[in-house]
């Protein structure tokens, strides 16, 4: 009569005939009145003694979970989770390295508090990665406030070098080295010269100041504050330093060192770089593009020469000779003194003259007023206007309108004298040597009555003049 195997867990594994062997498991199940059931039996006893001991190849066929296996290829005795095969690693604790070992087997070292691994030809450290005596090493400290802060202690020769933490706390007890731990490695104060070496991808401060307060020399960067360099040679400009500024006393110097290379002072004129003044390197000169304003006294000493443009200046003053080269020189100035006794005018002609020399006087809405020397006439001409004197010395030619007060010495020519009255404080009178015309009638200032008569159309002198009686 057949009959059920159950494994442990209660599950059917399998229903064996009568007569019959059954091969579900790599065990070989035998049914009741088998024949030759003695060897099976055996061979069952010896598998499960060896734990089906086979190449990796020949692993069991038909395992079920929680089958054993020693793999004679790999050494090692595995076990089948439903799935595959896993190896079952050996756990060995001593105080130095085991002689031999299967792959996947752990020793921990009790002398330093390591756990290694086999990896089937050395043991391999799994952890921690230090000894307690070097190395990184796990602890907890209480800090001020009573909290456990986990941290990582980095030791060498069992001296604390560093503390690794992840917030800012001070230990309730006190750690030589470490009155207060930081975020972050925190290094210890009581090892001389202790530094962190080698290259930092970032930094919050140097020397206790902000990285970021620092001038940066690759690439373009700005300051709030001032810049004092206290070096003389102070400043070097240019890929190949060509421009310098530097002190000297009380001078500074602003230097370009190419041969013949010029100094420029540019603007933002409307929007286009302009050369307001160069400074010529080749021959020292100075160039102001512009107009050139001076507030307060100038002093130019040899040759000013302004090619072009406005020079306004408020003082000018020249020590040497002040030479104009152009068509017209103005002159706005309420009062002009001209230390020279004698100005000389038409200056450079050379040969028989022949232009016309003097004054013009401008008038506005008036026709100008000259004084000029006639080069046709050779005589000075006031052309048709008056001149006014207070005394007139010298040949007088040409018609005289208007009184002739005082002593006239010389002759007096006229062909026609029309004057109102003629006085003369000589007791001879007005001598008329060559003739004299008279138009109309000669009154005798002598004969006339000296006050008025009262007869209308009659002469009379009312005080050395003669006036016509209205009656």
């Amino acid at each position: 009569m057949a009959y059920t195997i159950n494994k442990s867990d209660g599950t059917v594994l399998t229903t064996i005939i009568d007569g019959t062997v059954d091969t579900t498991t790599d065990l070989s199940l035998i049914g009741k009145k088998y024949s030759g059931y003695g060897e099976a039996q055996n061979e069952n006893f010896v598998k499960l003694l060896e734990n089906f001991s086979n190449t990796t190849a020949n692993a069991p066929a038909s395992p079920v979970k929680g089958q054993l296996f020693f793999d004679t290829t790999l050494g090692q005795v595995q076990v089948y989770n439903g799935s595959v095969f896993k190896a079952i690693a050996s756990s060995i604790i001593s105080t130095s390295a085991p002689a031999s070992g299967v792959q996947g087997d752990t020793w921990y070292d009790s002398a330093n508090d390591q756990l290694k691994v086999y990896s089937g030809s050395a043991w391999l450290l799994v952890g921690p990665t230090a000894s307690s005596t070097t190395g990184g090493v796990s602890d907890t400290i209480t800090d001020s406030t009573g909290a456990s802060r986990p941290v990582v202690r980095l030791k060498s020769n069992n001296e604390t070098v560093g503390i690794v933490s992840n917030v800012t706390f001070t230990p309730a007890t006190a750690i030589a080295g470490f009155a207060t731990i930081s975020a972050g490695v925190t290094l210890s104060t009581n090892i001389t010269g202790i530094k962190l070496t080698g290259t930092a991808t970032d930094s919050d401060a140097l020397g206790g100041v902000a990285a970021a307060n620092f001038l940066r020399s690759d690439t373009a960067d700005t300051m709030a504050g001032t810049l004092t360099i206290s070096a003389d040679t102070s400043l070097t400009l240019g890929a190949d330093g060509d421009v310098t500024m530097s002190q000297d006393g009380a001078t500074f110097t602003i230097r370009n060192a190419t041969q013949d290379g010029d100094l420029k002072l540019n603007v933002n004129d409307g929007g286009v770089n302009t050369a307001a003044l160069t400074c010529t390197g080749s021959d020292g000169s100075v160039t102001i593009a512009n107009n050139l304003t001076v507030s307060g006294n100038h002093t130019v000493s040899g040759t000013f020469t302004a090619s072009s443009g406005t020079a306004t200046v408020n003082n000018l003053t020249v020590n040497g000779n002040l030479q104009v080269d152009g068509t017209t020189t103005t002159v706005n100035t309420s009062t002009v003194q001209v230390e020279d006794n004698i100005l000389t005018l038409n200056s450079g002609v050379s040969g028989a003259p022949s232009s016309n020399s003097g004054i013009e006087v401008e008038r506005g809405t008036g026709t100008n007023v000259t004084f000029l020397w006639d080069e046709t006439a050779d005589k000075w001409t006031i052309g048709t206007e008056t001149l006014v004197a207070g005394t007139v010395e010298g040949d007088l030619t040409g018609d005289v309108t208007g009184n002739v007060t005082g002593n006239v010495t010389g002759n007096v020519t006229a062909t026609t004298v029309s004057v109102a009255t003629i006085n003369s404080d000589d007791s001879t009178q007005v001598t008329v040597e060559d003739g004299l015309t008279v138009t109309g009638t000669v009154i005798m200032m002598a004969n006339l009555p000296t006050s008025d008569p009262g007869n209308a159309g009659q002469l009379y002198n009312d005080s050395g003049t003669v006036k016509v009686s209205t009656g």
